[in-house]
């Protein structure tokens, strides 16, 4: 989805696309706040990242892909540290 966000976003309507971030960040992080596993949590916080990282698209496309690359980072050592203490 990144990847497709990425290449069309210069042809996008940015009102659309603001409103869909939004609502995407505010979901992910609503529904994040009832759960009680690791797991579920670094869910919906995927989705919250996907819609912050939308709406940084429509000002910078360089900053949304370093953010991708610290979130993927950040998350990939969270799942490889709870998966080697289990």
């Amino acid at each position: 989805p990144i990847t497709i966000l990425f290449l069309t976003s210069h042809s996008l309507n940015p009102t659309l696309l603001t409103t869909m971030a939004i609502a995407s960040a505010a979901l992910g992080g609503w529904m994040g706040l009832n759960q009680t596993q690791i797991r579920k949590i670094l869910a919906f916080s995927s989705i919250s990242h996907m819609g912050w990282m939308t709406i940084i698209t429509i000002y910078n496309p360089s900053l949304t892909l370093l953010t991708f690359y610290l979130y993927t980072l950040m998350t990939s050592t969270v799942f490889l540290t709870l998966n080697a203490t289990k």
